[in-house]
């Protein structure tokens, strides 16, 4: 039997529909903050677009920036300490002497971004994307003595070290001419990364991971590379004298006019493909895998 609504019905799913609508906008909105709303210590401004605003020395402490587009934004000397901007897009944005102290920057998009001189302490700058960003190595890369036990870093916050840094990814960046001796460099991923010139003696990359990359001239003297993966990089007038590679995993890589006294190279043949010894030399310590074969320094 077909029923007619009457007005009384119609009224109601209006009202339900009405209500309806209601909730979908303030989701909306909480995902999104008021984006209109005065800059200032708590500001909500999550999914909000405020590419290339100018927010030099602003206190934005504690403020929402989740999903934020902050493209080319002038944030020098900005105060963000225990910002959340997971997610956000600060792409060329300038952030020069801000305070990211205990700030989130979990996924966040700093791709030739300016971090110079930026506080990170105690930052979480997991899944980071820091292409083409200018920035001091020291300011993410600390020292091995505040490396967890496992060769990791720790997640606890110790003299400044930052915490949670995982999976931080460089690509196409220059770490050239640089003391990065003792430094950890624990879970960083570099893609096309150029470390020519350096000093990085005692460096710790412990699943550190390796593409294209370049150390010419560069002195690694006792580093150590558990569970890292090198591929397609080349070790050029390299000091490599008692590196650890044994439970690193390398392919495609050339030694080239480097020495390797006391080196230790992976044991097993699936860790160790494509690797060639060009020019270079080691001594009666240097373990190589079998039919492996390296000329002895002189």
């Amino acid at each position: 039997m077909h029923v007619t609504p009457t007005p009384r019905h119609g009224k109601a799913a209006i009202a339900v529909f009405v209500g309806i609508i209601g909730i979908v906008f303030f989701e909306i909105n909480q995902l999104n903050g008021d984006c209109d709303s005065i800059a200032g210590p708590g500001v909500n401004w999550s999914g909000c677009k405020k590419n290339n605003i100018g927010l030099s020395g602003k206190n934005l402490e504690g403020a929402e920036f989740r999903s934020i587009s902050l493209s080319g934004a002038d944030l020098t000397n900005s105060v963000l300490r225990n910002a959340d901007l997971e997610g956000a897009n600060l792409e060329g944005a300038d952030l020069s002497g801000a305070d990211l102290s205990s700030a989130s920057l979990f996924q966040t998009n700093l791709r030739d971004a300016n971090i110079q001189n930026a506080v990170l302490t105690g930052s979480n700058s997991s899944q980071a994307d820091l292409t083409g960003a200018s920035i001091n190595p020291h300011q993410l890369f600390f020292s091995k003595r505040w490396a967890g036990k496992d060769g990791g870093s720790q997640k606890k916050n110790v003299s400044g070290a930052p915490k949670h840094r995982m999976n931080i990814r460089f690509k196409g960046g220059r770490f050239e001419d640089q003391d990065l001796r003792n430094l950890d460099f624990s879970n960083v991923i570099f893609g096309d990364v150029s470390f020519s010139d350096s000093a990085m003696q005692g460096a710790n990359f412990h699943k550190t991971q390796f593409t294209r990359v370049r150390f010419t001239n560069v002195d690694l003297a006792g580093a150590s590379f558990p569970y890292a993966f090198i591929e397609r990089s080349k070790f050029e007038h390299a000091n490599l004298d008692e590196v650890d590679f044994d439970q690193a995993i390398l392919s495609q890589l050339t030694f080239q006019n480097s020495t390797l006294r006391a080196a230790k190279l992976p044991s097993s043949e699936v860790s160790i493909k494509t690797v060639y010894f060009a020019s270079s030399c080691g001594d009666q310590h240097t373990k190589l895998p079998d039919h492996h074969f390296i000329a002895m320094c002189e």
